[in-house]
């Protein structure tokens, strides 16, 4: 890894009005699925465990979506 690939790595790139729809989509479908899961018997920890993980898939969905367009625009 370079340095310019670090640098790349924490600037901030500003979502385009398309992606921000993206990811408002990206995260009402993630809730659903969150609430859905709230309503399965299922182990406390293993659900908190679950819903961890949907979010880390938020995060990532996130900046894969902004970092599309930044790449494109290199």
């Amino acid at each position: 890894m370079t340095e310019d690939e670090v640098i790349d790595r924490f600037t901030y790139s500003r979502p385009t009005n398309e992606q921000t729809e993206n990811i408002i989509s990206l995260r009402a479908w993630l809730q659903d699925v969150a609430c859905f899961m709230l309503s399965l018997p299922m182990d406390e920890r293993c659900r908190a465990l679950a819903i961890t993980k949907l979010e880390e898939v938020s995060m990532w969905g996130n900046k894969g979506i902004v970092k599309a367009h930044a790449d494109s625009e290199s």
